[in-house]
């Protein structure tokens, strides 16, 4: 077994996940200084609760320079047009209304910005269609412009790791919305039940939130969720409408960065010409909601075909519906978690064979901390070794929350178990090898145990076990999942 270590990701129940929920004392807190990865573990991801960052955390993107008008902070939609024009890109009529959505069409990027430029020029008229470009995704189609970098926050990102590796699927869930002012998204909540995190390059937009939980009370009497929050309500169609409790509604300006917790319904409207930059996003913090949700659409899915139950293979075709429909089946799903298992299995291997050869594990922790007095635009920060005792969180906690403010200005970035490349530390000058030897560990170690948590469930799941067969059988993967967490703990 290895030391102890000091760094400390909380370890919280599959239970006690789906327990935490906003107090009736609701609140939009602005995070102007940094926090650092732990406290925003710790405050926003585990207890499910929202928050903006300030504009630092965007100001060195390459985005905020090149895709921002120097005259009066507009887009720049030349830069656009010159640059990506022959790009086709999914367009949004904000007019209509098709299964509680937008309709959307294909446009070249350069056709929708002579569009934008001519609909502001006539004043936004409401008798002209007010396009919404939205769901680009930007990384897939220019690879080459590096555009912004992942805020390490959300850096733990289990379904675009899984879909980046994907063989006969191109896609990911990265996207960048441009879109006039009036221009806006229905009400809903994320697919899958993911997070999601929204920079405004430019541009305001105002949110309005509903806690998990309240969209009950904002659905018709056959079930379906409002359209738009802000209309006119009429009682007989939505006659718990009155018993909504808690709503927020917030202003997100211009470089600042939200963060949308899982489950909760959400309605934006841009209240200026905006472009953000946005990503959908799961880790084990939200992991069993997600999958809670996929339980429940296949709920649903039986419900509607329940008179084909005599039919042959009638559990299999409820999981192609269920794909159809929602975009994963119990399978993919299954897969899904056995990638992220071995990904950080392979990754806690090494981490401790770079432990065990390179370096001793004593009872007692080396941690990097750095000067915070060096330039902030400098990335040659100095830094030290100082040793600390184990389990002093304090300590640990502090340590690490002045480096991820002096990476944060320097715009350097880090990832936590950025396994879909490499399952080494990530090159940072600021962060030692050691340090994230040591938390690759500990996330590696909470996030196992996550998908042993779903694994476990999947197993006694019935429907799981009408489809089971030797590719889905998770009784391997649980042994090895044991046994690589006794090796650490």
């Amino acid at each position: 077994m290895m030391a102890s270590l000091s760094i400390e990701i909380p370890s919280i129940t599959s239970s006690e996940v789906d327990e935490v929920c906003p107090g009736p004392n609701l609140e939009f807190p602005r995070l102007e200084e940094m926090p650092s990865y732990e406290e925003f573990f710790t405050n926003y991801l585990l207890p499910n609760r929202p928050c903006i960052f300030g504009s630092a955390v965007t100001s060195k993107w390459q985005s905020r320079k090149d895709w921002v008008s120097s005259v009066d902070g507009s887009p720049h939609l030349e830069f656009f047009k010159e640059n990506f024009g022959d790009i086709t890109v999914p367009v949004a009529d904000c007019g209509k209304e098709e299964f509680s959505s937008h309709p959307k069409e294909d446009m070249t990027l350069s056709e929708y910005v002579d569009y934008l430029v001519q609909y502001k020029q006539d004043g936004y008229p409401e008798h002209e269609r007010c396009l919404y470009l939205k769901d680009w995704h930007f990384i897939r189609d220019c690879p080459d412009y590096h555009a912004y970098t992942t805020p390490v926050y959300f850096s733990s990102d289990w379904l675009n790791e899984f879909w980046d590796i994907r063989e006969r699927i191109h896609d990911d869930y990265r996207f960048v919305y441009i879109g006039p002012k009036g221009s806006w998204t229905p009400f809903h909540a994320d697919v899958f039940r993911s997070y999601s995190w929204s920079a405004n390059i430019c541009g305001r937009k105002k949110w309005i939130f509903f806690p998990p939980g309240e969209e009950e009370n904002l659905k018709d009497k056959f079930g379906n969720l409002m359209y738009d929050v802000n209309a006119n309500i009429d009682p007989s169609r939505y006659p718990k409408a009155n018993q909504v409790h808690q709503k927020l509604e917030v202003i997100q300006e211009s470089g600042e960065i939200i963060f949308v917790p899982s489950g909760w319904h959400h309605q934006v409207i841009n209240l200026e010409d905006t472009i953000s930059i946005n990503h959908n996003w799961l880790n084990g913090c939200s992991v069993r909601r997600c999958w809670q949700f996929i339980k429940s659409s296949l709920v649903d899915v039986e419900r509607e075909i329940d008179d084909c139950k005599d039919m042959e293979n009638w559990h299999q075709q409820c999981q192609i519906i269920l794909k159809a429909s929602g975009g994963v089946d119990y399978t993919e799903f299954y897969k899904f978690m056995s990638t992220i298992a071995r990904h950080r299995i392979t990754a806690i291997e090494n981490c401790i064979e770079n432990t065990n050869t390179k370096q001793t594990v004593t009872d007692r922790t080396i941690l990097p901390t750095c000067d915070t007095s060096a330039n902030n635009d400098s990335t040659d920060t100095k830094q030290t070794d100082t040793v600390l005792p184990p389990n002093s969180a304090n300590n640990c906690s502090t340590d690490l929350q002045s480096l991820d403010k002096n990476s944060s200005k320097n715009n350097q970035g880090f990832q936590i178990l950025d396994l879909c490349k490499t399952a080494k530390p990530c090159e940072n000058k600021v962060y030692d090898k050691r340090h994230w030897r040591y938390l690759n560990i500990h996330h590696g170690v909470f996030d196992l145990r996550r998908v042993k948590d779903i694994l476990i469930d999947m197993s006694q799941d019935f429907n799981f076990q009408q489809i089971c067969n030797k590719e889905l059988n998770s009784d391997e993967l649980l042994t090895e999942i044991s046994c690589i967490i006794d090796k650490v703990t």
